[in-house]
């Protein structure tokens, strides 16, 4: 093989740059779609996976957004029989600012001296904001990059407006979080119970009702037992339960979008192949433009392998530079909050992108690679494009 012309190969991106920035800008596009998908559907499997196998959580049978009576909390806590610490969660929902959906996060009523024995092993929080907020009626703790997104720091009020419950909340951030685990997002707000179940009683709303028990449990091999047991006692009452491990009930939440791994791997094949053929076309066009001047490199003698290379390496090129920018971008949403959902970037996801970037180069520039490499000299001086 004779010398590579590179130099005519940067020639080529100069004379078509529209071209190429189209050509760029198509695997780009592909790349970024498939990173984002299989960034959504890696952040759903890590939060899976990092699920305590310590926790059960009990919820409504009938439906997952419907409340169950406080009052439940101390027989469960009797059926527990002192193999597990109980907290009570409730989705408040409500207003902060407007209804942009920029502020829409979780806000939850709990208790924080049980909350801090179920979750506090997962969560990094100085003491004395545990204190703060255990005395303070109205205090409240956010995670980081909640902080980070509204622009709150210790010290300030959130006032929210009741939608689900009636009233509205007055709040003093006390304490900010960071999470030791993907599974509980830094983006949400904690508040107290009473404050939220007094508020919305005097304003003639719903009281005394909570979403979730959530427990602790000292053993992991009491969860089946526990779980059934809890189930069996409100088996014929008003209010009957379903309880089940952390990891099974955020694998019930997950469910709620449908079989997304499936939808969105049909989608990223489609786009990816809708890309394929977008490089493929581009890169034969570029070759059939070029045909005699393919004749006239032969003429001055270059190999048919050093022009294939020339022109397979100008299409990976161009596919690996759109798969870095996409991949670029994939990277930066690490830790972030999609649909619920926290998005996970390992590196396997990074080098996936930049692989199917590569494989999009080889294969768009394969065929007019092949095409330029066995034009006869006399044929490629005598075509037109």
């Amino acid at each position: 093989m004779g010398r590579i012309p590179w130099r005519l190969m940067f020639a080529h991106f100069r004379r078509n740059k529209l071209r190429a920035a189209l050509t760029v800008g198509s695997v780009f596009m592909a790349v970024l779609i498939f990173g984002f998908l299989r960034t959504f559907i890696v952040g759903m499997e890590t939060s899976l996976a990092e699920c305590s196998a310590n926790r059960i959580i009990s919820a409504s049978r009938l439906s997952l957004f419907a409340h169950m009576p406080k009052s439940l909390e101390p027989e469960i806590t009797e059926l527990a029989e002192g193999k597990a610490e109980i907290t009570a969660f409730t989705w408040y929902g409500g207003i902060y600012i407007d209804s942009d959906p920029k502020h829409y996060w979780g806000r939850f009523g709990t208790h924080p001296e049980s909350f801090k024995k179920v979750y506090g092993p997962d969560l990094i929080l100085e003491e004395d904001a545990w204190q703060k907020w255990t005395d303070l009626r109205q205090g409240c703790i956010i995670g980081s990059d909640l902080a980070n997104d509204e622009n709150l720091k210790l010290g300030d009020r959130v006032h929210l407006t009741g939608n689900i419950f009636s009233g509205e909340v007055d709040l003093e951030v006390v304490g900010i979080y960071r999470s030791k685990v993907r599974s509980f997002d830094q983006k949400t707000l904690f508040f107290n119970w009473d404050y939220l179940n007094e508020t919305s009683k005097a304003a003639g709303g719903r009281k005394d009702c909570v979403s979730t028990y959530c427990m602790l449990l000292k053993n992991a091999a009491d969860s089946g037992p526990l779980s059934a047991k809890i189930d069996a006692a409100f088996e014929n009452s008003p209010h009957r339960t379903m309880t089940q491990t952390e990891r099974a009930f955020q694998a019930q939440f997950n469910s709620m979008w449908g079989n997304l791994p499936l939808f969105f791997g049909i989608l990223g094949g489609v786009v990816l192949l809708a890309c394929l053929m977008v490089t493929t076309n581009t890169m034969m066009l570029n070759a059939r433009e070029r045909i005699q001047e393919t004749g006239v490199l032969k003429t001055l003698g270059f190999t048919k392998g050093t022009l294939l290379v020339l022109t397979l390496t100008e299409s990976l090129l161009l596919c690996m530079f759109g798969g870095l920018l996409a991949m670029f971008i994939v990277q930066s949403v690490d830790g972030e909050i999609l649909m619920f959902v926290i998005a996970s970037v390992p590196p396997s996801t990074i080098w996936l992108g930049l692989g199917i970037a590569t494989a999009l180069g080889l294969v768009s520039g394969f065929f007019p690679a092949r095409l330029v490499s066995r034009l006869e000299i006399v044929e490629a001086l005598r075509r037109r494009a």
